[in-house]
């Protein structure tokens, strides 16, 4: 199976899935008469559908689902469970950035606005707001991104409840969704987020990894294929190479996501570098550098994190300085070591297309650029 055309199919299904079900939900809230129902779902509605989401998630559904009964990807993605789970975890996923992005400070989101400046923009628009400062609009814009995520997650809550399984399959579907999704997502990102205030010196490397484990390995990796497993006979077989793949897959996609905020190609990321140096976030890369740092360097650089603004060239100091470190190559080799423990999380795992699908994605995860 070649990924990128796979995962070219998923991301134009979802995009189908969840366009037909906004249709559908449109005319749930028709009996409202405030206009703020239809406006705020409408806005919602652009951006769930813009463009250029990996569908990584909703990918793995469907492997999950596949590799549990012992059918076809083909096979797995025509079945109605499967898609309502593809679309649950892409549309959660959607309300997680909401909120990342606020947290993050962050201004783009697929190609677009993240969903706090869209907001502020619309906001605009209304007289009532035209007298409000913009440290005033962008307060109240965030409030409104607050309630439209909590809507989002309303949504993503019906299409769970609705799913087509039986009542077994779906009590394990919540468990999964809400322990892995929400229970570990969450304290891994207070965790994540903690270290964004703590001193340089007191920042550590398994505190952070473990923080990057419990968001993006149970929440990207693991939780998406045990959904998907939950509708086989083989879930209890394949729930601890699962969960073993998945933590290392995600620890190594966050730790290319940094590396990628770091020194990616702004053109092709559609974010500006250094926005994890200017949320202070102590990731191995600044870690790493501080270890190997002169005195001097090391308190420039712990005092760059603390500015509430960085300039280009002081995130251009803090790359020659995260280079020269080694720091850099440090964290790519970290990365390596990551990807080998999630292959080898597969060893117990009958060799098949779909388990070589799942050694594809971690590859390029590793070598991704965006």
């Amino acid at each position: 199976m070649d990924l990128k055309a796979t995962l070219h199919r998923v991301q134009e299904l979802s995009a189908q899935d969840i366009a037909s079900y906004f249709v559908a939900y449109h005319p749930q809230i028709a009996d409202i008469p405030d206009p703020w129902a239809e406006r705020v779902v409408s806005w919602l509605e652009e951006y769930v559908n813009r463009p250029g989401a990996k569908a990584l998630r909703p990918l793995l559904v469907a492997v999950g689902a596949a590799m549990s009964q012992d059918i076809s990807f083909d096979a797995a993605v025509q079945q109605p469970a499967v898609r309502q789970l593809m679309m649950a975890v892409e549309l959660n996923h959607k309300r997680i950035l909401m909120a990342d992005d606020v947290a993050d400070q962050d201004e783009l989101r697929h190609g677009g606005p993240a969903m706090h400046i869209f907001i502020a923009q619309k906001l605009r628009e209304f007289p009532q707001y035209a007298d409000l400062s913009e440290e005033q609009v962008n307060h109240v814009a965030r409030s409104y991104t607050e309630v439209a995520g909590i809507w989002l997650h309303a949504m993503v809550s019906d299409i769970m409840m609705n799913l087509e399984v039986s009542a077994e399959q779906r009590q394990q579907v919540s468990h999964i969704f809400l322990h892995l999704t929400y229970d570990m997502t969450a304290t891994g990102w207070y965790t994540l987020l903690d270290q964004n205030f703590i001193t340089l010196e007191d920042a550590r490397e398994d505190t952070f990894l473990e923080g990057l484990r419990l968001v993006t390995g149970e929440y990207t990796f693991v939780s998406p294929l045990l959904l998907g497993a939950t509708l086989g006979e083989k879930y209890a077989e394949l729930k601890g190479p699962f969960t073993e793949y998945g933590r290392n897959a995600g620890v190594l996609f966050q730790i290319t996501d940094d590396l990628i905020g770091l020194f990616g190609d702004p053109q092709e990321t559609g974010k500006p570098v250094g926005n994890d140096l200017r949320e202070g976030k102590k990731t191995l890369l600044v870690q790493y550098a501080a270890e190997k740092a002169s005195a001097t360097e090391k308190a420039d650089l712990a005092a760059l994190l603390r500015k509430e603004a960085i300039s280009a060239a002081e995130v251009a100091w803090a790359q020659d300085l995260i280079r020269r470190t080694g720091a850099e190559e440090r964290t790519r080799e970290t990365a390596a070591q990551y990807l080998v423990r999630a292959e080898q999380g597969l060893n117990t795992v009958h060799k098949n297309e779909l388990r070589e699908m799942l050694l594809h994605i971690v590859q390029y995860v590793l070598h991704r650029s965006r």
